[in-house]
């Protein structure tokens, strides 16, 4: 976003796509967590592994159009994606593994995540660097014009269907609710849902 900003602007390139991220995870939560009960966790998680797809190929085209307004709108479906994909993905611990391997089976995915995001960053900025190289000597500004592509779309590509094959190996389980009820009184959702955290204490695990 910064490259497609003047340097005065730059504050905006930060503010902008983060605000857009952050939006759907507010809003997006309780149909997450209506989802993973009302659906199979492995469907929901491959669903939003399909979408993740989309997201990719929506990212590399606001890239292309040199757009912050598209690029905030990807942020945005990134961010609803992954938002409506964490709760099956996290709530599919307890049918993976035993009850007693419930907090390593976490703390490996914790860690699994965290490392992801650490060698991700890394990498990212030197695809950024190779796709779009810095088009003056001060480094002010950056060429778009599409010369190196290939690779960053063959990166993206690639990422997104591991995740959709990595997904297809969770293994269907059932539906933990089949009550089609969906309530749009968010803070009584989550007042029963933290309520039954005290009597579940497989989910009592998953979030220690």
């Amino acid at each position: 976003a910064e490259a497609m900003l003047p340097r005065r602007q730059h504050a905006l390139a930060i503010v902008l796509p983060s605000f857009s991220f952050l939006i759907p995870w507010i809003l997006l939560s309780p149909a997450a967590g209506w989802l993973a009960d009302r659906f199979s966790k492995q469907r929901v998680v491959t669903a939003c592994k399909v979408a993740e797809l989309f997201c990719m190929a929506g990212l590399v085209a606001a890239l292309a159009a040199e757009s912050i307004a598209a690029l905030c709108f990807v942020a945005a479906l990134f961010a609803a994606q992954l938002a409506l994909c964490n709760p099956s993905k996290l709530g599919s611990i307890p049918d993976l593994v035993a009850v007693e391997r419930i907090p390593a089976a976490n703390a490996a995915i914790a860690l699994a995540m965290v490392t992801a995001l650490i060698v991700g960053n890394y990498y990212v900025g030197a695809l950024f660097d190779h796709t779009f190289p810095l088009a003056d000597a001060r480094g002010d500004e950056r060429s778009f014009d599409g010369a190196q592509w290939s690779l960053m779309i063959g990166v993206f590509m690639a990422t997104a269907l591991a995740g959709i094959v990595a997904s297809l190996y969770i293994g269907v389980r059932p539906a933990a609710d089949l009550r089609p009820n969906w309530s749009w009184n968010w803070f009584r959702t989550m007042r029963e849902d933290l309520s039954s955290l005290r009597v579940t204490p497989q989910m009592k695990r998953v979030v220690a």
